[in-house]
């Protein structure tokens, strides 16, 4: 925020954002290329994932931008040095402050379930609930410490293909969650074999939530990982949700 607020001359708190995308809107306020100001949106997205994973990495975007081809005001040369700077070490700061932290330190847990031939690698200091829901198919879910986010794990039997699950489970979505909203749709692997993904958000009573469904099938059974959390905790808590899909076996 300090290099938009270098180039545009407004401070952060009087610059404005799309309540769409959560992105700022500066671009009107001050002639720069397209890719310069691709790197500063970059740099200050509100959504941590789109972000630079590292300094040398933001730096190295900037580096491939010519100088030649920047549209930049008449400015003194020095200011533009100083600007520069101030650059560099601005990345560092955001990424260092956005760093991160693997969930407990970085160790982890494994569940094993041979009733369904299944291991899961989790953060050790979540919680680990196996109490099962017949109706729901529910086996197993995880808790963030704070209970800011879970992750859970249902399976149930299912004879038709992985798309016709897919439509399913939207239409389950639609018919269970208040105030459902499908916003995304997608594929993926689970455990080297074709899968489905739904984005969705809703609420949990007054608490806004978003849901991040990941489904696969093996013989016919259909199985489904759940990640919820609420929309704010969503983005901080997504990573470790999933590495912890990556890392789900079915034999």
């Amino acid at each position: 925020m300090i290099g938009i607020q270098a180039i545009t001359w407004i401070h952060p708190i009087n610059l404005s954002r799309d309540s769409r995308t959560g992105k700022v809107i500066w671009r009107n306020d001050v002639k720069v290329s397209n890719k310069f100001a691709d790197v500063l949106d970059k740099m200050v997205s509100s959504h941590h994932q789109d972000r630079y994973l590292t300094a040398k990495s933001a730096l190295t975007a900037l580096e491939n931008i010519s100088h030649k081809k920047w549209k930049l005001p008449t400015i003194n040369p020095l200011f533009w040095k100083v600007t520069f700077t101030g650059l560099v070490i601005t990345i560092a700061v955001i990424l260092f402050l956005n760093r991160r932290l693997p969930e407990c330190g970085g160790k982890l847990a494994t569940y094993q379930n041979t009733e369904y031939n299944l291991n899961i690698k989790y953060p050790e200091c979540w919680q680990r609930d196996e109490s099962a829901e017949p109706f729901s198919g529910k086996i197993l879910t995880l808790i963030q410490p704070q209970e800011n986010a879970k992750l859970i794990i249902s399976i149930s039997q299912y004879s038709g293909t992985l798309d016709n699950y897919q439509k399913l489970h939207i239409q389950d979505i639609e018919n269970h969650l208040e105030a459902a909203d499908i916003i995304e749709q997608g594929t993926n692997i689970v455990d080297n074999k074709p899968g489905r993904t739904i984005i969705a958000t809703g609420k949990n009573g007054d608490e806004n939530i978003k849901n991040f469904y990941v489904m696969t099938l093996r013989g016919n059974k259909a199985y489904l990982i759940t990640y919820s959390a609420a929309i704010a905790d969503y983005d901080k808590f997504l990573p470790t949700a999933e590495k912890m899909i990556q890392s789900l076996e079915l034999q």
